[in-house]
Protein backbone atom coordinates (compact mmCIF):
# COMPACT_ATOMS: atom_id res chain seq x y z
CA UNK A 1 0.00 0.00 0.00
CA UNK A 2 0.94 3.67 -0.19
CA UNK A 3 0.79 6.09 2.72
CA UNK A 4 1.31 9.80 2.23
CA UNK A 5 1.29 12.17 5.19
CA UNK A 6 1.38 15.81 4.20
CA UNK A 7 2.72 18.32 6.63
CA UNK A 8 5.35 15.98 8.04
CA UNK A 9 6.47 15.07 4.50
CA UNK A 10 6.55 11.34 5.06
CA UNK A 11 6.17 9.06 2.10
CA UNK A 12 6.12 5.30 2.33
CA UNK A 13 5.73 3.16 -0.74
CA UNK A 14 5.65 -0.60 -0.99
CA UNK A 15 5.84 -2.40 -4.24
CA UNK A 16 6.12 -6.04 -5.05
CA UNK A 17 7.79 -7.41 -8.11
CA UNK A 18 7.69 -10.90 -9.49
CA UNK A 19 10.90 -12.78 -9.96
CA UNK A 20 11.76 -13.75 -13.51
CA UNK A 21 13.12 -17.24 -13.80
CA UNK A 22 14.69 -18.55 -16.97
CA UNK A 23 14.96 -22.23 -17.69
CA UNK A 24 16.39 -24.20 -20.58
CA UNK A 25 15.26 -27.80 -21.05
CA UNK A 26 13.70 -27.70 -17.59
CA UNK A 27 16.92 -26.54 -15.87
CA UNK A 28 16.75 -23.14 -14.23
CA UNK A 29 19.49 -20.73 -15.29
CA UNK A 30 20.68 -18.59 -12.38
CA UNK A 31 20.59 -14.83 -12.91
CA UNK A 32 23.92 -13.13 -13.67
CA UNK A 33 25.77 -11.71 -10.68
CA UNK A 34 25.34 -7.99 -9.99
CA UNK A 35 27.87 -5.85 -11.84
CA UNK A 36 28.53 -3.41 -8.99
CA UNK A 37 31.14 -5.56 -7.21
CA UNK A 38 32.92 -6.25 -10.52
CA UNK A 39 33.06 -2.53 -11.31
CA UNK A 40 34.22 -1.75 -7.78
CA UNK A 41 36.96 -4.38 -7.93
CA UNK A 42 38.21 -3.00 -11.25
CA UNK A 43 38.11 0.56 -9.88
CA UNK A 44 40.44 -0.58 -7.08
CA UNK A 45 42.99 -1.57 -9.73
CA UNK A 46 42.48 1.08 -12.43
CA UNK A 47 42.57 4.78 -11.57
CA UNK A 48 40.74 5.72 -14.79
CA UNK A 49 37.82 3.46 -13.91
CA UNK A 50 37.80 4.86 -10.37
CA UNK A 51 37.78 8.44 -11.69
CA UNK A 52 34.97 7.75 -14.17
CA UNK A 53 32.79 5.98 -11.60
CA UNK A 54 33.40 8.74 -9.04
CA UNK A 55 32.36 11.37 -11.58
CA UNK A 56 29.20 9.39 -12.38
CA UNK A 57 28.33 8.98 -8.70
CA UNK A 58 26.87 12.45 -8.28
CA UNK A 59 23.85 12.92 -6.03
CA UNK A 60 21.84 14.45 -8.86
CA UNK A 61 19.68 12.15 -10.92
CA UNK A 62 21.13 13.60 -14.11
CA UNK A 63 24.68 14.87 -14.62
CA UNK A 64 25.37 18.22 -16.27
CA UNK A 65 27.47 18.76 -19.38
CA UNK A 66 30.60 19.46 -17.32
CA UNK A 67 30.51 16.13 -15.47
CA UNK A 68 29.47 14.18 -18.56
CA UNK A 69 32.35 15.63 -20.55
CA UNK A 70 34.81 14.81 -17.76
CA UNK A 71 33.75 11.18 -17.95
CA UNK A 72 33.97 11.28 -21.75
CA UNK A 73 37.55 12.63 -21.51
CA UNK A 74 38.55 9.91 -19.04
CA UNK A 75 37.24 7.13 -21.29
CA UNK A 76 38.56 8.72 -24.49
CA UNK A 77 42.08 9.04 -23.11
CA UNK A 78 42.00 5.60 -21.46
CA UNK A 79 41.33 3.94 -24.82
CA UNK A 80 44.05 5.93 -26.59
CA UNK A 81 42.28 9.02 -27.95
CA UNK A 82 39.37 9.94 -30.18
CA UNK A 83 40.46 7.81 -33.15
CA UNK A 84 40.82 4.71 -30.96
CA UNK A 85 37.50 5.44 -29.25
CA UNK A 86 35.73 5.47 -32.62
CA UNK A 87 37.58 2.28 -33.60
CA UNK A 88 35.92 0.44 -30.69
CA UNK A 89 32.62 0.76 -32.60
CA UNK A 90 30.73 1.36 -29.35
CA UNK A 91 29.39 4.47 -31.09
CA UNK A 92 29.76 6.05 -34.49
CA UNK A 93 31.88 9.10 -35.15
CA UNK A 94 28.63 11.00 -35.73
CA UNK A 95 27.38 10.01 -32.24
CA UNK A 96 30.59 11.25 -30.65
CA UNK A 97 30.51 14.49 -32.67
CA UNK A 98 26.89 15.04 -31.69
CA UNK A 99 27.74 14.57 -28.01
CA UNK A 100 30.78 16.85 -28.06
CA UNK A 101 29.01 19.58 -30.05
CA UNK A 102 26.01 19.50 -27.73
CA UNK A 103 28.23 19.55 -24.63
CA UNK A 104 30.32 22.46 -25.84
CA UNK A 105 28.23 24.73 -28.03
CA UNK A 106 25.88 27.29 -26.49
CA UNK A 107 23.97 27.31 -29.78
CA UNK A 108 22.92 23.73 -28.99
CA UNK A 109 22.74 23.61 -25.20
CA UNK A 110 22.29 27.26 -24.22
CA UNK A 111 23.56 28.31 -20.80
CA UNK A 112 24.09 24.66 -19.85
CA UNK A 113 26.88 24.27 -22.47
CA UNK A 114 30.50 24.03 -21.34
CA UNK A 115 31.43 27.14 -23.35
CA UNK A 116 29.85 30.58 -23.34
CA UNK A 117 31.06 31.43 -26.84
CA UNK A 118 32.15 29.20 -29.67
CA UNK A 119 33.36 30.23 -33.08
CA UNK A 120 32.82 28.46 -36.34
CA UNK A 121 29.66 27.92 -38.26
CA UNK A 122 26.38 27.75 -36.34
CA UNK A 123 25.42 24.25 -35.23
CA UNK A 124 22.66 22.23 -36.84
CA UNK A 125 19.96 22.33 -34.15
CA UNK A 126 18.45 19.10 -35.49
CA UNK A 127 21.61 17.30 -34.36
CA UNK A 128 21.46 18.55 -30.78
CA UNK A 129 21.66 15.88 -28.10
CA UNK A 130 19.50 16.57 -25.07
CA UNK A 131 21.05 16.36 -21.62
CA UNK A 132 18.98 13.24 -20.92
CA UNK A 133 20.26 11.61 -24.13
CA UNK A 134 23.81 12.60 -23.20
CA UNK A 135 23.45 10.96 -19.79
CA UNK A 136 22.38 7.74 -21.47
CA UNK A 137 25.18 8.02 -24.03
CA UNK A 138 27.84 8.37 -21.31
CA UNK A 139 26.37 5.57 -19.21
CA UNK A 140 26.46 3.22 -22.22
CA UNK A 141 29.98 4.39 -23.07
CA UNK A 142 31.24 3.64 -19.55
CA UNK A 143 29.57 0.22 -19.44
CA UNK A 144 31.04 -0.70 -22.85
CA UNK A 145 34.48 0.51 -21.80
CA UNK A 146 34.52 -1.19 -18.40
CA UNK A 147 33.14 -4.47 -19.69
CA UNK A 148 35.74 -4.54 -22.47
CA UNK A 149 38.58 -3.87 -20.00
CA UNK A 150 41.11 -6.74 -20.02
CA UNK A 151 40.90 -7.00 -16.22
CA UNK A 152 37.08 -6.90 -16.02
CA UNK A 153 35.82 -9.86 -14.00
CA UNK A 154 39.26 -10.69 -12.60
CA UNK A 155 39.63 -10.88 -8.86
CA UNK A 156 41.85 -8.36 -7.15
Amino acid sequence: GTTVVLGVATLRIRAGFGVVRISVDGKEIPPPPPKGPLYDSLADRDANVADALRALAQPDEQLDWYDLYKVFEIVREAVGGQKDLIATKWFTSADVDRFTASANHPGLSGDEARHARQGGRPPDLRKAMSLAEANGFIQRLVVSWIESHPDYGQSA
